[in-house]
Parts: C-alpha cells; structure tokens; sequence
C-alpha cells in the first residue's frame, strides 16, 4: 500500500514501513526504470509500449484482481498474465468509425461511440481545460485533447497508446487506450523536488486495491501552480484540487515557496477517487480552502468557519451566489442557524 506522508490521521511512522521506493510493485502498476521491482513480471503490452506489473495465471480460476482477466498476448500466445479488461465500448479507435463521425464520449451514456463532433472542436494534440472541447470528448490530465486508440498508429507520430484508468463521462472508471505524448520518468514523488526540473509529481491510482502513489511525469499545458482550476487538465504542475487550485504536491514546508505552507487538502482524482494529501497552500486562505489553524490562516475579509461534519474551512458573509463562486463551483450562499449570519458553505 502507498500513502503519502501526513495523508493518514496520524503522520508519525509505523512499524513494517519501506520508502516507495523499496517496496515491490504489485499487479497493475507501470513499471521499468527507475520504478522499483515488480512482485511478479514487468510485462511489454502488445498493443503499447506501455510496461505493465502483472503476473501469470491460468486461465478458468480466479487468480487476477479486479479490473483485470486471464489472457495471453499475440506475441507469446502461451504464455497467460492477468491483462487489463477494457471495456467493451461500441468503438476503440477513430478507424472503426465511418467520417465525419469519430470515436467519442457519448455522454449521456457514459461511453464511446461513434458519432459525429460538433464544429470548431479541438483534435488530439490541441489544447483543453475539459473534455467539452475536445473532438473525442477526452482532455488528458497534461492539458491536451487525446483520442481512443488501438496502437500508436492510431495515434500522431511520436505519441503512444497507452491504457488509462480513467472515467469516461462520469462513469465508474475503467480501463481506456488512449494516444499520449508521453509518460515521464515514472519515478516515485511525493514532492515536487522529487522529480527533475522537466517533469512534475503527479497522482496514480491503483485499478485494483484504490491505492495511490505519485509518479514524476511531463509538464502539462495549463495554469502555474496558485492558479484556479476545475480539473488537472487546467494545471501545468501537480494536480486540481477540490479547492480549485493548482497545487504542487509536498511532504513538508521546505518543498514550498515563499508565502505558501504544506498542508493536507481534498483531492478527486480523474479515475473518481476521493484522496486527502499533502499540497503547497497560500498561507492566506481564499474560500473552500481549510483553516486548521483558525481565523488566521483566512484572506482578509474571510473567517474560519469549523462546520460540526466537515473540516473547518475559510468563508464569508453573502448576500447572493455570486459572492460564494469559486472554480470548483461548491459553494453555496445559505442562512446559517448556528451563525445567525448568511454565509458561503460546502454543498
């Protein structure tokens, strides 16, 4: 299991703990230098360059986790590792489909299918901050439109194939190939400082076990850290988080800059996930943001409001909606009893 420091109620080492990196990788995730050993094989998947932890099995028992079966691969016909189970979706890739139809998210269904864009939409390899403006109706995390694919041929030359765990439209996450520029190091982070110059320390999620670990990756297109966001795909580095903001990951106040404190804040990962972490916050807290210390951690004009089923976060008095907006959207004004004041709340 991987955890970041502080993530946990209580931050204090526990007895039976390895560094990240010591610890053998189980089924399910990337794996190759310089990420540490698998448990069982560090496979090649056929239709990718991606490498993969996994493990063989026999086919008839069940002996793959969740998210995973029992196949063989055409390069080693018999040979049987649990492989990703992709769902199975009208469409796979932009060739299955007739032009000008492509394969996109069919939302409301939550799925892909055939179907085609609206104009003026954006192709893979150009700019998102959502899914909306996107041809396919996919914006990777690094701020660019991608596309379903079958192999790197699917895909612009240079990018790879690679499966993501990922919800399509809103659905429960599943397992997607979709054409990427790129990967990264991979290497284990839990700071910003972990990773080289060139890349940022990002979020995985297990398919599987729901664990979490940060892996150094390329630069995304979006905003610096400080900057609002809605979702990854608006931050150059790190992640959103539920706040509306693009924050570096940390493990203490030295990974931060001036004028910004490591602290535990909610994030939701792409795949659906709900993680607490450790970020770079501003010292002065703007709305929806936590206030663990009190008043003092607020913006001016905010105050620290503790409710009795939620952690304290800063807010304000409001007159009207438009005082509690925030990039996430999850704020709203209402009269507080407890108070005796209308003031900006979590929903």
């Amino acid at each position: 299991m991987f955890r970041p420091p502080g993530a946990g109620l209580d931050a204090a080492p526990l007895d039976g703990c390895a560094p990240v990196g010591d610890v053998p990788l189980e089924i399910g995730w990337i794996c190759g230098p310089p990420e540490p050993a698998c448990e069982g094989t560090c496979l090649q998947l056929d239709e990718s360059n991606q490498l993969l932890c996994t493990g063989s099995c026999t086919q008839g028992e069940s002996a793959c986790p969740d998210s995973f079966y029992c196949g063989a691969q055409q390069s080693s016909p018999n040979d049987h590792f649990c492989l990703p189970a992709r769902s199975n979706f009208p469409c796979e890739a932009d060739s299955d489909c007739v032009p000008p139809e492509v394969c996109r998210v069919a939302t409301p269904d939550t799925k892909l299918d055939c179907s085609a864009p609206p104009a003026g939409l954006a192709g893979t390899g150009e700019s998102c901050t959502e899914g909306a403006e996107c041809k396919s109706g996919v914006c990777l995390e690094l701020g660019l439109c991608t596309s379903p694919c079958r192999s790197a041929s699917d895909c612009p030359d240079g990018w790879r194939c690679d499966p993501d765990y990922t919800s399509i439209g809103g659905a429960d996450a599943v397992f997607v190939n979709l054409c990427r520029p790129g990967q990264g190091s991979l290497a284990p982070c839990w700071s910003e400082t972990d990773c080289q110059p060139s890349e940022t320390c990002r979020i995985a999620v297990h398919p599987s076990s729901q664990d979490y670990r940060g892996t150094c990756g390329i630069t995304g297109t979006g905003a610096d850290a400080g900057a609002s966001c809605s979702s990854d795909s608006g931050c150059k580095v790190g992640v959103c988080t539920a706040y509306g903001t693009c924050s570096i990951l940390c493990k203490d106040d030295s990974d931060c800059p001036a004028g910004y404190e490591c602290k535990v804040a909610a994030y939701v990962h792409r795949s659906g996930m709900e993680i607490r972490m450790r970020v770079c916050m501003d010292i002065a807290r703007e709305t929806g943001q936590p206030c663990p210390g009190g008043d003092g951690d607020c913006a001016n004009g905010l105050f620290c409001y503790n409710p009795a089923k939620d952690e304290p976060y800063c807010t304000r008095e409001c007159t009207s909606q438009a005082d509690c907006e925030i990039a996430t959207g999850q704020m709203q004004c209402t009269q507080e009893p407890v108070l005796g004041k209308t003031v900006c709340v979590r929903m």
